[in-house]
């Protein structure tokens, strides 16, 4: 059973906020809060909102991006891109903030992956796997890359990009400990739909 994690709209909650529920009632593993812009106020506030709907879903929160914001809004899980990583110490993470006690890295070579593990991180997210409408210049990755960041850092890895019920092969999944979703379940005319799809082929 492969695990399923959906990463919210760059937009609005209140805008987002019906498919959320449906995201979170259709039993996903995790949630990911991801808003770029936003004053710091309307973040805590989104984030104030998802920590109870997804404690009563048993889905878990992670913030997108900032060890701040999760830290000002008590959140104990965070996923950092390349860029976040800038300026921080080279050693664990965790260590050098106690309040995140869960770790996610983009990584999409195989140096990005093994310093990530150097930061102590729990899981890799690796893409993309396929063209994405959300990131429109996010580079594709090959399978045999994906391969040998798996070989060299033994990390669950989570598979980005494009990521649709067709795109999860056989090929992917002997590779992957999940998939992440944003487009796919936002886009479709019935959500609940989009991701029943998705988890039957995660459950095949």
């Amino acid at each position: 059973m492969h695990q399923l994690y959906v990463i919210t709209k760059d937009q609005a909650l209140a805008t987002q906020k019906n498919v959320i529920e449906t995201i979170l009632a259709s039993g996903v593993d995790w949630l990911q809060y991801r808003r770029k812009n936003a004053p710091l106020e309307e973040k805590l506030q989104d984030l104030t909102w998802l920590k109870q709907a997804c404690a009563l879903s048993e889905t878990r929160l992670i913030v997108n991006d900032s060890i701040e914001l999760a830290r000002l809004a008590g959140i104990e899980s965070v996923h950092l891109g390349q860029s976040d990583l800038e300026g921080l110490p080279f050693s664990s993470i965790k260590d050098t903030f106690p309040h995140i006690r869960f770790l996610g890295i983009t990584a999409k070579t195989i140096e990005q992956a093994q310093k990530a593990a150097v930061y102590g991180a729990d899981y890799l997210g690796v893409g993309a796997i396929y063209p994405s409408s959300t990131k429109t210049d996010a580079i594709g990755i090959q399978q045999e890359t994906l391969t040998h960041i798996k070989e060299a850092t033994h990390l669950p890895l989570y598979l980005i990009g494009g990521i649709s019920p067709q795109g999860i092969t056989n090929d992917l999944k002997t590779i992957a400990h999940g998939f992440v979703v944003c487009d796919y379940i936002y886009s479709h005319p019935s959500p609940s739909d989009a991701i029943k799809a998705l988890k039957e082929k995660c459950a095949d």
